[in-house]
């Protein structure tokens, strides 16, 4: 076959280019085991192909200018040569016009390598365009402005391909004058900068500005300004005061970029507004504006407060919309804190905040407030925590129609907050570290917050790891002398306070450390962002989520499986775990299920544990074409058929018939279980299928998330449940003997509590 082939190629050879003489001389084995052949022939050309491939020959030139009557294809020269186009000359004037039905001319460019068919860009030449000598030209454009091209011509003909030899050129650079201005109208936020840009090549398309930053040399990475025309000024804003920036002309040119020089300017230091003195009784503070020029399109004055060193606009803060002719503006404080306030004022230009020197003033404790005091002693001075009770309307949430948190419940609330979360960390980690880490606010909420937009209820809110805000404080059990806490009370202070603020607080600590990306790697083609709300707590389970928000995003699933680790009680654990397990698990899982069981402090041999005593059914599902119930597939506990088969239209659809709602859902007993570990787990299958996530995901994720709790933090996750827990059995003694209730109108006899 091979020799066949070299036979068929040294013929088509002599016959295109017409020689009498051919010799063929093996150079031996490349590197990828391909054969490489080179013809020697008349007039000192060479060919060289590869013996395997068959397809092309690259020959040798040894004239220059136009080609020999030996030459199929040569290369001229590159002319005409401008930043944008260049004109390319070739030779072809040994084809004979016997065979020249399938010939086809032209030229291959690149910018990099050497051009070939598989390499570059391909110029087809017509035929008839080619002159009597030989000669054909041709013109490319939309080239890269000062650049090398590498070129060749080519001739192909019956499958073969005649390269002349490569050669190149560099296209002209473009020809830009530049200007640059100094920088005028500098102010602490703004300053005005001027160019030119002078383009004096042709082009295609052309854009100039102002490229500025902080960069010693800005580009158009940073900071730019656009230019109408290319002699401009331009208004650079939002800059920040005391800074030194650097700035230069740019133009664009079809793609290229180039800079003129760069100058440079400093801003003046920060100096808009003066925060002036408070008065103490009336809480007013008057500033004054220092402002004077510069440019800008919106501006909000105010001043910001709280017990931080240096307040923000992201803590409390109060706005103005008058200013006087001496360009003073005053404002009131509305309910600040106790203790030491500080406060400044501001100006927001153009959204960017610029503040006054901070001031600062004391609030005293009213003595006919013992709550107040007592939270100034056991969080303000500790935890450098504010606990807000009252309901303010420049810090609240004013989409939502909300209730103020009762003076009473807000004082039971905190009792638990400190007994059941600060002396938790405090014990084992010590009080910086809440001091440090923990959240500064704690708003307290009487009412619900409702999202009428999803239809779900918002129990907490976290803002920039600095407030937690908690709904539903009303709803609280109230204290009275002898009020006894059941386990549901306790799992409704879990379900509407605690889960919530150890799940914001573990948003402050894995924003502080990252956790591990293969924590979202576990179940990452199943988070919905969108319609997370619309999953059931089975097909959560079953598919490796702790609870059906944590299937919303990576983040929440990670805070969320740490917070249920902790907060959940044993009988949702359970639950959680048996609709995880019913599908099936991978090898090994059952193991490490009750390592997992053990870890949590669950007695997994206590006869009245609901998990030795359950029922799993199979669902079905009405099918509204055919009007009969098919199965799903699932195995489901009674809690959840219950809930299921609950008389509402949302677990309702219409019949096929379309004149009735019908139960969406019905369920058959599958099996009643005796024993979690010596029947269930006996029962569950154990297999390979890759969409069996449940247990064998939930395993992984609680692993990652308590080694990352523990190696960043040095708390372990199971340690912190086991001490909340015992609190909790501890819940009533905590009440009689540590709570005190204090009367609003006179803190020396609390009304309830240890007195």
């Amino acid at each position: 076959m091979k020799r066949n082939s070299l036979t068929l190629l040294f013929t088509a050879a002599m016959l295109l280019i017409g020689v009498q003489t051919v010799k063929a001389q093996k150079q031996g084995s490349t590197a990828e085991g391909k054969v490489k052949v080179v013809l020697h022939m008349a007039g000192n050309q060479t060919a060289e192909y590869d013996a395997m491939q068959l397809d092309s020959i690259t020959f040798i030139e040894t004239t220059s200018g136009g080609g020999s009557s030996a030459d199929p294809s040569v290369t001229g020269d590159a002319i005409d040569i401008t930043n944008k186009s260049a004109t390319l000359v070739g030779y072809a004037t040994s084809i004979r016009e016997s065979l020249a039905n399938d010939l086809r001319v032209g030229f291959i460019y690149c910018l990099e390598g050497t051009p070939n068919k598989n390499n570059g860009t391909q110029v087809t030449v017509n035929k008839n365009d080619v002159a009597e000598d030989g000669r054909y030209t041709a013109t490319i454009s939309n080239l890269m402005s000062d650049a090398t091209y590498y070129f060749r011509s080519y001739v192909y003909q019956s499958g073969l391909w005649f390269y002349g030899k490569v050669k190149s050129f560099v296209t002209a650079g473009v020809d830009v004058n530049f200007t640059t201005g100094e920088a005028t109208d500098i102010t602490c936020f703004s300053a005005k900068v001027s160019g030119g840009v002078d383009v004096q090549s042709s082009y295609s398309s052309l854009t100039y500005g102002i490229c500025y930053g902080t960069n010693i040399e800005p580009t158009t990475s940073d900071n730019t300004q656009t230019a109408s025309s290319n002699n401009f000024t331009l208004q650079l804003r939002q800059l920040t005061g005391g800074t030194t920036y650097y700035y230069r002309p740019y133009v664009i040119v079809d793609g290229q970029t180039y800079y003129g020089t760069v100058h440079t300017f400093r801003t003046l230091d920060d100096n808009v507004v003066e925060t002036g003195t408070i008065d103490e009784e009336t809480l007013t503070v008057t500033s004054h504006l220092t402002i004077g020029g510069g440019a800008y399109s919106s501006l909000v004055l105010g001043v910001c407060y709280g017990t931080t060193e240096t307040p923000t606009i992201y803590n409390s803060k109060v706005t103005s919309d008058e200013v006087d002719e001496d360009n003073n503006y005053t404002v009131q404080l509305v309910n600040p804190d106790y203790g030491i306030i500080y406060y400044r004022a501001y100006i927001l230009i153009d959204g960017t905040p610029h503040y006054g020197i901070v001031k600062s003033f004391e609030v005293a404790i009213d003595q006919n407030y013992g709550f107040d005091r007592w939270l100034y002693e056991n969080f303000v001075i500790p935890y450098n925590v504010d606990i807000r009770y009252r309901l303010d309307s420049t810090t609240s949430d004013l989409y939502y129609q909300l209730t103020p948190a009762d003076y009473n419940c807000s004082q039971l609330l905190a009792r638990f907050i400190k007994y059941l979360f600060y002396d938790v960390y405090t014990k084992y980690a010590g009080h910086d570290f809440l001091k440090m880490y923990g959240p500064r606010i704690f708003q307290f909420i009487g009412s619900s917050s409702n999202n009428p937009t999803t239809g779900t209820e918002v129990l907490g809110a976290a803002s920039g790891g600095v407030k937690i805000t908690l709904y539903n404080v009303n709803e609280i059990k109230p204290y009275s002398e002898g009020v006894s806490y059941s386990g549901e009370d306790i799992e409704k202070l879990n379900n509407n306070y605690f889960h919530t603020i150890h799940h914001e607080f573990y948003h402050i600590l894995h924003q502080t450390k990252a956790y591990p990306i293969t924590f979202g790697q576990v179940t990452s083609g199943s988070y919905d962002p969108i319609n997370w709300q619309n999953r059931d707590s089975v097909w959560t389970h079953q598919h490796g989520y702790v609870t059906h928000y944590a299937s919303s995003a990576t983040y929440e699933d990670f805070v969320e499986t740490l917070s249920c680790t902790i907060t959940d009680t044993d009988h949702r654990w359970m639950n959680r775990i048996i609709n995880a397990a019913s599908m099936g698990v991978r090898q090994g899982d059952k193991e490490d299920l009750l390592e997992l069981i053990d870890s949590l402090g669950i007695n997994l041999d206590n006869p009245n544990g609901h998990w030795n005593n359950f029922t799993l059914y199979n669902e079905l599902e009405y099918d509204e074409w055919t009007g009969a119930y098919e199965s799903t597939g699932r195995y489901v506990l009674d809690e959840h058929r219950l809930l299921a088969n609950s008389n509402t239209h949302q677990y309702q659809v219409v019949n096929k018939e379309g004149t009735a709602y019908v139960d969406q859902y019905k369920y058959n007993k599958f099996r009643k279980f005796v024993s979690f570990r010596n029947d269930f787990l006996s029962w569950v299958k154990i297999s390979t299928d890759d969409d069996l996530t449940g247990i064998n995901s939930l395993l992984k994720k609680i692993d990652i998330a308590a080694k990352w709790f523990t190696e960043n933090w040095g708390l372990y996750v199971f340690t912190l449940r086991r001490d909340v827990r015992e609190r909790q059995d501890r819940i009533n003694d905590f009440l009689q003997n540590e709570v005190i209730i204090f009367n609003p109108k006179d803190s020396s006899i609390p009304p309830y509590g240890n007195h």
